[in-house]
């Protein structure tokens, strides 16, 4: 495919609640890939690992239901659309989604789920 990117995110995500909800650490492969047969907009998908430092525990954190487990996996779905370019610097906004959760392979599973709007620099060498 033309103008197709691959590449390894390292992420870190803070809900805010870090005593509850913890910190998650994600390891996740992408590609990005033009869309509508257009360069302006492209799909990003990455599938990976996550960590998550806190866990449902049904005597310590009986309200956090998102997983019970620490390590798992983590799906990203993103659409981008390139604003303004020049020679320098590319600049983006996007929408998209993103989830972690072990799968079900320990109960209960609610998982994170997040639908975030972006804006980013997307730097030309």
């Amino acid at each position: 495919m033309k103008n197709t990117k691959t590449g390894i995110s390292i992420g870190y995500t803070d809900f805010g609640n870090t005593s509850k909800l913890g910190t998650i650490f994600t390891l996740q492969p992408f590609i990005e890939f033009n869309t509508f047969i257009s360069e302006d907009f492209t799909t990003h998908v990455g599938v990976g690992a996550s960590y998550i430092t806190k866990k449902y525990d049904a005597i310590t954190n009986e309200f956090n239901r998102a997983v019970s487990t620490n390590l798992n996996w983590s799906f990203r779905l993103f659409l981008y659309y390139k604003m303004l370019k020049s020679e320098a610097v590319n600049w983006r906004i996007g929408t998209g989604f993103n989830h972690n959760s072990n799968g079900h392979a320990k109960l209960p599973n609610q998982g994170y789920n997040s639908f975030l709007m972006s804006l980013n620099a997307e730097l030309n060498p």
